[in-house]
């Protein structure tokens, strides 16, 4: 091989390693644009939603239909209706985090339903038809904080796993004098583990 071929084959490889470097340059910076628009999305009710879009601005019409579609978020409605219709919004978001703060404590169910249904912790459970009836305003009430606390657009107000209404009970029960006070938001306190 002469010397012109020489630095022939030399320019062609180094052509070629620059076309690689290139194509892997390119490779890479898609890699990132792709990781980018997947930051920017969160997954949201099974649906995917930009970052950018604040989950405040999904009408509240929408979040009720979701709620309703959901049977999660249906027994999350349903409780704070029949345990806390009464309350102010802070005092239902207590309770919705309550049920949320049990669905990821090792000591209760992993689903709503489960904790919702469990024996003996919600006194509403087979006692609906004893109850006032609701509303449609307690129901749409309801609906938005369930959907706002299950899908992170407002935060728990509390890290307690009990809560008590003490107009509503005829006798205190022990864990209340056991477990460690939180606080009182409208006419609950909040209790957890000590």
């Amino acid at each position: 091989m002469n010397f012109t071929e020489w630095v022939f084959v030399l320019l062609m490889s180094l052509g070629a390693v620059a076309g690689l470097n290139a194509a892997s340059n390119w490779q890479q910076e898609r890699n990132k644009e792709r990781a980018q628009e997947q930051m920017d999305m969160i997954l949201q009710g099974g649906e995917l939603f930009p970052m950018y879009q604040p989950l405040e601005v999904i009408p509240d019409k929408i979040k009720k239909e979701r709620c309703k579609q959901s049977e999660e978020c249906f027994k999350l409605v349903e409780a704070l209706v029949y345990e806390a219709r009464g309350e102010t919004r802070e005092g239902q978001i207590a309770v919705a985090s309550v049920i949320l703060n049990r669905v990821d404590h090792k000591n209760f169910p992993d689903t709503i339903w489960g904790v919702v249904t469990q024996p003996h912790q919600f006194s509403y459970v087979g006692f609906e038809h004893l109850q006032q009836q609701p509303s449609e305003q307690d129901w749409d009430k309801a609906s938005i904080v369930a959907y706002d606390v299950k899908h992170g657009v407002v935060e728990r107000t509390t890290d307690a796993l009990f809560y008590l209404n003490e107009k509503a009970v005829k006798r205190i029960p022990r864990w209340a004098r056991e477990y460690e006070y939180v606080a009182t938001i409208d006419n609950h306190k909040f209790y957890r583990y000590p």
